[in-house]
């Protein structure tokens, strides 16, 4: 029987659906917000399958602009979501760099392959380019940077972490034709790192433990990227303009991917973290970005889903930060009642200003497979999507029961909330509800 795939778009209002769109194969990644003519965001979704499909869709009325079915070679697999690049085929249009990887993988030697793909057709910009690469691990990245010089770099590597310039991977891809404007930048800071590699590519990072995650920051005090690397216990931050070490925090098992955010005053981004110590304790951390030291936490004797963390922005220039746990063993202000007892999962909030007190926002009585934030300029509010799986509707045939999306106004749920206190607080209950109450969610820090 035939698989029929299509995409759905829910409003976030009321929950109803907004468009439609059928895809000829499951899907792999979806990303939404980009522009397509330069003039503004919000416009177009990517719709990467599992295997050949690239769809480009209008983001509000979900129509087709185009669809390539036979973008990746034969037995590969998309890598990550499409790289954005500025213009390089003088079209007018944003184009895309794609990464591919073996749908097999059989051994240390692996391989990234590369294709520019035109973001106003769909249609192949040269010819891939492959990249073998020696590792173990997951497969990290593609992902672009910006170097001190201004140049566009790609990183990736399974384990490790290699760099090569959008610029070298454009002259393999179309030959000794001329480079377009957007790519003439170099960074010979960087380039000279590479003599002697016979691979071409620049080493960024080889450590004994396998990356697991990278984040490329808005880099501090200049437009270069900063890196934020993730292994299995250790976060280990690297200055974009040279690729240098600034910091590392060595710590327990981290779960999922350290959310960044402003804790503290410095304007430097700081990381909220989960991690897993012995006997199962679950520890939620904020970690400073200027220095790595701790500078909060919080012990969570009950199980804790770092994977859907994140942080909102404060009209104050600091952040609040949101993350799902189950019942924690510190106790509320309020009078705990039997309907608080459930096992389930709770959406919690942290404010740097009250670091000793979470809000409980939200119950789900499922594990939460997804999620996302976003910001109601207008109200000044912002609110929280969740993706949850109601296991109590399971069936016989099927180990999952059906998803639910909710909607969360973190306005209108501060305002219902229960407070958990981790230390003992002296100040009052209502001086602590009305500082919460009066907060403001932006997206333009006011000065």
């Amino acid at each position: 029987m035939k698989l029929h795939v299509s995409v759905a778009v829910l409003s976030g209002v009321d929950g109803s659906v907004l468009w439609t769109t059928p895809a000829s194969e499951r899907l792999k990644f979806i990303d939404c917000g980009l522009g397509y003519t330069g003039g503004g965001k919000g416009t177009v979704c990517i719709l990467v399958g599992v295997s050949r499909m690239l769809k480009a869709v209008n983001s509000s009325s979900g129509s087709s602009f185009w669809e390539t079915k036979n973008v990746y070679p034969s037995h590969r697999i998309p890598a990550a979501l499409p790289v954005q690049l500025p213009d390089i085929d003088g079209d007018g249009f944003g184009d895309m760099l794609l990464g591919s990887r073996p749908a097999t993988l059989a051994n240390r030697i692996r391989d990234v392959s590369f294709v520019f793909v035109s973001g106003a057709t769909g249609a192949l910009i040269g010819q891939p380019v492959t990249y073998n690469v020696t590792g173990e691990g997951k497969l990290i990245g593609p992902k672009a940077c910006v170097s001190g010089e201004g140049a566009l770099y790609i990183l990736f590597g399974y384990g490790s972490i290699q760099a090569v310039s959008v610029r070298d991977i454009y002259k393999q891809a179309n030959g000794k034709g001329s480079l377009p404007p957007s790519l003439w930048k170099e960074d010979p800071t960087l380039e000279w790192k590479r003599e002697g590699n016979l691979s071409g590519l620049l080493e960024v990072y080889s450590g004994n433990s396998s990356a697991r995650d990278l984040q490329v920051l808005s880099g501090t005090g200049g437009n270069f990227s900063d890196l934020l690397i993730t292994t299995k216990n250790k976060l280990q931050l690297l200055r974009g303009k040279l690729l240098r070490q600034v910091w590392q925090a060595v710590g327990s098992s981290i779960e999922g991917v350290p959310v960044p955010g402003f804790f503290n005053e410095d304007r430097v981004l700081d990381f909220l973290i989960q991690v897993t110590s012995g006997n199962s304790t679950r520890k939620s951390l904020i970690i400073d970005g200027s220095s790595g030291k701790e500078l909060w936490q919080a012990e969570l004797g009950c199980r804790s889903q770092g994977s859907e963390a994140a942080s909102i922005p404060l009209s104050d220039g600091r952040s609040a930060f949101l993350f799902w746990a189950g019942e924690c063993g510190a106790e509320p202000l309020t009078l705990r009642t039997d309907s608080d007892r459930d096992n389930g999962y709770h959406l919690f909030l942290l404010h740097p200003s009250y670091p000793h007190v979470l809000l409980k926002l939200a119950t789900s009585l499922g594990p939460v497979t997804a999620s996302a934030t976003g910001i109601w300029e207008q109200r000044k509010d912002a609110f929280h999507v969740a993706v949850t799986i109601d296991s109590t509707q399971a069936t016989h045939k099927s180990r999952m029961g059906p998803l639910s999306v909710t909607n969360v106004g973190l306005k209108e749920a501060i305002l219902q909330s229960k407070f958990v206190t981790l230390e003992e607080v002296t100040t009052s209950t209502e001086s602590i509800r009305k500082f919460f109450s009066q907060l403001q969610f932006c997206t333009e820090v006011q000065q």
